[in-house]
This record gives structure tokens, C-alpha cells and sequence, in this order.
């Protein structure tokens, strides 16, 4: 199963067999079943996709996984029991928490033989949530506004009004942006990488002080790193990201 990487615009999910599925091609050469499920919100679904949420992503991997097995025996496929899930970025984050479920949920159906989680936000509420509001500059800001904006359509209580959080002009645009059809270059351009314009002044203390803040709630809710793998998995990272930060694959480890 290969999880993919972070994506805004719903048609260059696996499904509509966009560059990133190249990928999927390369896993299947050597005789692999290769699975690319999409995310909720992502591909032909219309809803709000909630950015790097644990359940639901398990959930894309593990159902299509099913599917996969059922119609499996339909085509013909012969299956040998080893699974192996992989991802990028959100993809890593996807892949470990794929992992997590099945040992936790699913070890009676499915076993996990090895994991490859690559550059992920697995520590959400102490690694990756704080240090994407705590820094003067963050040079991707779609990504961090992606992630609030998903989870309040899930969660329901991290904001209001999207001005509690971030500034005017932005609150009030950030909408239309998140419409499944604008790539995260196209709105990164519209957004300062600079955390004092965009955000309002009070709100990075506001989440770092308070534990029982709603993001850092959610944040919490979405980690992925505290539990012990029964299969082999090896993280990956990269030393020099400043978006998805290593301190997120160190604390995993």
C-alpha cells in the first residue's frame, strides 16, 4: 500500500492516475499487488478533506485493502499473506497510522510484515503543529492553513470564524481557496510566509499555553508515534526539511 503525499486539488489523487501514481507502478514490477487509496475529501468525493487525520486515513488504506482481497479472488490474484505499507510526507503520516490500526484493530485479519513511514508529521501535538506557528517564517503557509481548516471540518470546534485564527485579508480568502481545484503553489502565493502577518497576534500563545486548546486537542488525537510496532518498520527522513520537520521522525523513533 502506497500512501500518498499531500494534495489539494481532488483530481491528482491516485485515482485520476496523476505523476505521483508513477510510483505505484514502479512497486508493482516486481509482482506486487500495489494499492493507492485516496483520502477522504481527495479524488471524486466533494467533502472537505481533514489534512493528516489519523482515522480516516487508516480507514482509506484498510478499506481498500478489503476491497482489494475480495475482488482479488474474482481476477484471480494469489495473495501470500505479507503486506507492506509505505508513504511520503502525509503519506508517512498515513502509513504509520495504517500500521497502528491494523496491529491494534485488525491483527486477526491482516499482519503488517514491514513499514515505511517517509517524512511524516507523526508528532503533531509537541513536534509538528507547534514549531509550524512558533517560528517567524514557514515557508509553505497553505500547508499549516490546510491543516486547520480540515480539522474543523471534522472536529467542529477549533474555530468559528476562520479570523479567530488567522488575519484579514487572509480569513476572509482562505475559503475559496480550499475548493479542491487550487494547487498549494497557486495559494502559498496569496499567503505571507511571515507567522506575525498571517496569523493573529495572540493565537500562538493562545495554542502553545493551553493543552485543552481545540487544535492542540486535535493535534493530540492525531498523533501517531506512541506505540510499539510488531512488524519492521524503518523511518525515514530528511535532515534539511523545513516543512515537515525531522524532529518529527527523531521523537517517533
Amino acid at each position: 500500500t502506497y500512501m500518498h503525499g499531500t494534495i489539494f486539488v481532488r483530481d491528482e489523487a491516485p485515482s485520476f492516475m496523476p505523476f505521483e501514481a508513477m510510483i505505484g507502478y514502479l512497486m508493482s514490477s516486481p509482482g506486487y499487488i500495489t494499492l493507492m487509496p485516496d483520502y477522504v475529501g481527495l479524488g471524486v468525493s466533494e467533502l472537505m478533506h481533514p489534512y493528516v487525520h489519523s482515522e480516516s486515513e487508516a480507514e482509506a488504506g484498510i478499506y481498500m485493502l478489503e476491497a482489494v482481497a475480495t475482488i482479488g479472488e474474482e481476477l484471480g490474484f494469489a495473495f501470500n499473506d505479507e503486506q507492506f505499507i509505505s508513504g511520503y510526507s502525509q503519506g508517512g503520516h498515513s502509513a504509520m497510522v495504517m500500521a497502528r490500526e491494523i496491529q491494534e484493530n485488525w491483527s486477526e485479519t491482516y499482519e503488517v510484515t514491514a513499514c515505511a513511514p517517509q517524512a511524516g508529521p507523526y508528532n503533531m501535538s509537541e513536534v509538528q503543529g507547534p514549531l509550524s506557528v512558533d517560528v517567524d517564517a514557514y515557508p509553505s503557509p497553505a500547508y499549516f492553513a490546510y491543516n486547520v481548516i480540515g480539522w474543523n471540518s471534522f472536529y467542529g470546534n477549533i474555530y468559528d470564524d476562520l479570523s479567530e485564527i488567522f488575519q484579514e485579508p487572509y480569513a476572509s480568502m482562505l475559503p475559496d481557496m480550499f475548493d479542491g481545484e487550487t494547487s498549494a503553489g497557486e495559494i502559498n502565493a496569496q499567503l505571507p510566509t511571515l507567522t506575525e502577518e498571517l496569523l493573529q497576534p495572540e493565537i500562538v500563545d493562545g495554542i502553545l499555553s493551553d493543552p485543552n486548546h481545540p487544535y492542540m486537542v486535535a493535534a493530540a488525537d492525531n498523533d501517531c508515534h506512541n506505540w510499539v510496532p510488531t512488524c519492521h518498520m524503518q523511518i525515514y527522513y530528511c535532515n534539511a526539511d523545513d516543512v515537515v520537520y525531522p524532529e518529527n521522525a527523531l521523537s517517533a523513533y
